[in-house]
């Protein structure tokens, strides 16, 4: 009679598998939600991660940043050369950094530093314009701008600057730009505004410079010949009887803020993983349910000749078609969202991206943890409510009670 009776049974389970997701919405959204979230979650920060890991670094290493970078004492065109000669230095360029007070109209002053550039078409650190120009003419000024030092200040307007010696001076906003190598979290730093050396002279300043830009040969991306060369620097920048105030080493392959980002991103997948793993208890809820609400078929398919692995198999693939559907809303949305994420902190960073893209390795992570998750949460429960026999689950079968635990010390006679 089993014979015969296998066949028939393959139409009907599969169909009970797709009744069991369309006839209680409810559970499959709660269902499929708690998956998606995770899913939804993992995706993002994953893609966000590896887009910035990519990205930053690339943008960075695109506006050739200066590899050591040296506040001293005035120094002159001169000391740049002699700078410029040193084994191992590809480019050296001086700059004025005044600490500077501006004002807009009659809101209240605040900290700027003003930058003396002799040559904006200077390849050290190239500004990438935001608005507006990045080419300022006599008593004109550009601003850097990024999310986390914003001045508000916009082309058109006219800033009232006081520079140390407590004189004031007018000068015209005509562009935005960012500038990568000042986007840190430092409370003591302010947003850099770029004047020419010529503007700075009109203010009544000399043309002596007192921050020295140095890239390296080779790209800036060994920083054991960056080191050499910053001692080098340091040591004929006392020999010239001039203080070092401070002198800083980068790599060119790398933004300042790399780690101190992917680290917090790191702690964000963390996070999302937690999500998906507590995402699991509601699954194995639902799923203790929906066993204890169908006891009763259970008992019936067996009276008909279905098998414990039948049965398991049926609810394994009702799980995996919660997955699926969870899949097929988390993956799309979690790209969007770890793009936009990856967005917001480059351009925090003042760092631009190559575009929107699918990233291979957070949907193979998102489908392992939106099918394995599901599977791993709801095995146990189905796999206990597959092996009950017949007259257990027919005699047992009241609504809103729980799947009764084998007693592994008592004899089953149902299974003789």
């Amino acid at each position: 009679m089993n014979g015969a009776i296998k066949p028939d049974l393959l139409r009907p389970r599969w169909s009970k598998v797709f009744t069991d997701l369309w006839a209680d919405k409810t559970r499959t959204g709660l269902v499929v939600a708690s998956i998606a979230v995770g899913v939804f979650a993992i995706g993002m920060i994953v893609t966000a991660y590896v887009i910035l890991s990519q990205d930053i670094n690339r943008s960075y290493a695109a506006v050739d940043p200066p590899n050591i970078v040296v506040l001293t004492d005035p120094f002159d065109k001169a000391f740049v050369q002699t700078i410029q000669n040193l084994p191992g230095v590809n480019q050296a360029e001086g700059r004025r950094l005044v600490d500077t007070r501006a004002q807009r109209g009659t809101q209240d002053w605040q900290d700027l530093a003003l930058v003396g550039v002799s040559s904006f078409s200077s390849p050290i650190n190239r500004l990438v314009p935001i608005l507006g120009t990045q080419y300022p003419k006599d008593d004109e000024v550009i601003v850097s701008q990024n999310l986390m030092f914003s001045t508000g200040y916009q082309p058109g307007d006219i800033l009232k600057i006081e520079i140390p010696d407590g004189s004031i001076h007018t000068l015209t906003v005509v562009g935005l730009v960012t500038d990568q190598t000042t986007s840190k979290p430092d409370p003591n730093s302010s947003s850099n505004a770029f004047v020419s050396m010529k503007t700075l002279g009109l203010m009544g300043l000399d043309s002596n410079f007192n921050q020295l830009y140095v890239t390296i040969k080779g790209g800036g991306s060994d920083p054991a010949l960056i080191a050499r060369v910053a001692d080098s620097i340091s040591a004929q920048t006392k020999n010239s009887q001039r203080t070092v105030y401070s002198i800083d080493q980068k790599l060119s392959t790398e933004h300042p803020m790399t780690s101190s980002i992917l680290a917090v991103i790191g702690i964000m997948i963390a996070l999302g993983a937690l999500i998906t793993v507590l995402s699991s208890s509601l699954i194995i809820n639902t799923l203790n349910a929906l066993l204890t609400q169908q006891l009763r078929q259970i008992g019936i398919m067996k009276m008909v000749g279905a098998r414990s692995f039948q049965i398991l198999g049926m609810y394994i693939t009702l799980i995996i078609a919660y997955g699926v559907i969870a899949l097929l809303l988390a993956v799309p949305l979690g790209a969007l969202a770890g793009y936009g994420l990856a967005w917001f902190i480059a351009n925090l960073m003042g760092a631009g991206l190559q575009g929107f893209r699918i990233i291979p390795l957070a949907v193979l992570i998102q489908v392992v943890v939106g099918i394995l998750i599901p599977l791993g949460a709801g095995f146990f429960p189905v796999n206990s409510g597959a092996k009950i026999n017949v007259q257990r689950a027919i005699s047992n079968y009241r609504p809103g009670s729980r799947v009764p635990k084998k007693n592994r010390f008592r004899l089953n006679p149902g299974a003789f």
